[in-house]
């Protein structure tokens, strides 16, 4: 059995104005080298510990990718990993 990872994704232009990021694509990759701070990462604010890669970056992590979703046009996706984690 796997693990489900939903969520929903969205732009704040202003307050009240959520914009979905419909058609891209997030990615989830394997710790590579795991120390206490990764811990800390998890409680951490997602601003502070998401990146944006560019394709140099992505082809770098390659190795380490587990799963990967595209979100839809509410801003949602879902994905499940395979294995044992």
């Amino acid at each position: 059995m796997g693990f489900i990872l939903k969520g929903n994704l969205a732009g704040e232009l202003c307050k009240d104005c959520k914009e979905p990021l419909f058609g891209s694509i997030v990615r989830f990759y394997r710790v590579e080298n795991f120390d206490l701070s990764i811990i800390t990462n998890v409680a951490a604010d997602p601003k502070n510990t998401l990146q944006i890669l560019d394709e140099k970056q992505i082809k770098a992590k390659a190795k380490l990718l587990i799963a990967e979703a595209e979100i839809d046009e509410q801003g949602n996706y879902k994905t499940e990993l395979k294995g044992k984690y």
